[in-house]
C-alpha cells in the first residue's frame, strides 16, 4: 500500500491523457473501497483468511485494470526460440458454461436463485504470461475442452482434454515479483525467497499444470482452479515450489459446486 501511496504521479502519469480519469477513479477505489488495500489490511490484521483471499482478488483485478490502462502491449521481447507459439499480448477473458453430471441444479454459496448451469469468467494474464495464456485462449477457441468432465483433488478442480496433442509442449513460464519479464523453464523457489506476480494461494487461482514429463514444462492442456482452504494454510508456501500460477480467474460462488461437472460449452473468449 505504501508503495502505491508514493507513486501515485508514476503510476497516473504513464495513462493516456484520454484515459486519466477512469485510472484516477481505479487508483482512488484501489487504496479506499471496500474491495481495496484498506480492507485487504483489515483483515490481515484480524487473521481472517476466508475474506481475505477474497479481498486480495478484489485488488489484484483493479491493478490488472490499472495495468491495462498503462501498457497496451508486452513491454518485453519474447525469446526467439518460441516466436512460433500462440501468444496473448494483453488480457483475455474466457467465459464457459458447466452443468452437472447428474441433472441436479447449482445453489451459490452467496444465496440467489437454483440454476441448471453455471458461468464461469476466467481473466487471463498475457502481461505475465503470455505464452502460456495464448495456448490457453487457442484451446479455448478451438473448443478442445468443450464436454470435458471436470475432475475433483483435495484442493482443486482439475480440467483436461485427454486427448490433447501427443508431443506438444509448453515451456513453464513464471514472471517473478519485482521483474520485468517472464522466466522459462525455470521453477521458482519459496525457499530462497522468489515468489511469483500471480499468487496461487488465491480462492479461484488458475494455473496449468505441470507436465508429467518434465518440471521445466506446463501441460499443454490440463488446468485447474484452486480451491483454498484455511485448513491447509501451512502447507500453501511449499505449494509455490511445484507450481506455475499464470492466469486468474475471477471470484466465482460457484467453484465449490463444480465437482463431477462437465463443460458443454467454453468457445466465448470475450474480452
Amino acid at each position: 500500500m505504501k508503495i502505491a501511496m508514493d507513486n501515485k504521479e508514476s503510476i497516473l502519469g504513464s495513462i493516456p491523457a484520454e484515459l486519466k480519469e477512469k485510472g484516477s477513479k481505479l487508483y482512488t477505489s484501489l487504496l479506499e473501497d471496500k474491495g481495496g488495500f484498506q480492507t485487504l489490511l483489515k483483515y490481515i490484521k484480524d487473521k481472517d483468511p476466508d475474506r481475505l483471499s477474497i479481498v486480495l482478488a478484489s485488488s489484484l483485478d483493479t491493478v490488472a485494470e490499472l495495468e491495462l490502462l498503462q501498457a497496451p502491449g508486452l513491454s518485453f521481447l519474447l525469446p526467439e526460440q518460441y516466436l512460433q507459439y500462440p501468444r496473448l499480448t494483453g488480457r483475455g477473458v474466457v467465459e464457459f458454461t458447466v452443468e452437472k453430471g447428474d441433472g441436479s441444479t447449482f445453489f451459490p454459496t452467496a444465496g440467489g436463485e437454483p440454476k441448471n448451469a453455471a458461468t464461469i469468467q476466467v481473466v487471463i494474464d498475457g502481461y505475465s504470461a503470455p505464452l502460456t495464456a495464448g495456448n490457453f485462449a487457442k484451446l479455448v477457441l478451438d473448443g478442445a475442452y468443450d464436454g470435458v468432465t471436470l475432475k475433483c483433488a483435495s484442493q482443486a478442480i482439475i480440467a483436461d482434454n485427454e486427448n490433447g496433442k501427443k508431443g506438444y509442449t509448453v515451456p513453464l513460464e513464471v514472471m517473478p515479483a519485482g521483474q520485468f519479464e517472464p522466466l522459462y523453464r525455470t521453477p521458482l523457489s519459496i525457499q530462497d525467497g522468489e515468489l511469483p506476480v500471480l499468487p496461487l494461494s488465491v480462492y479461484g487461482a488458475v494455473a496449468m499444470a505441470h507436465s508429467v514429463d518434465s518440471d521445466e514444462y506446463s501441460s499443454p492442456t490440463q488446468f485447474f482452479f484452486y480451491l483454498y482452504d484455511k485448513r491447509n494454510i501451512r502447507l500453501h508456501k511449499c505449494m509455490w515450489l511445484n507450481s506455475a500460477p499464470s492466469f486468474l480467474s475471477c471470484y466465482e460462488p460457484y467453484l465449490l459446486s463444480l465437482k463431477g461437472c462437465f463443460v458443454p460449452c467454453m468457445k466465448k473468449l470475450i474480452q
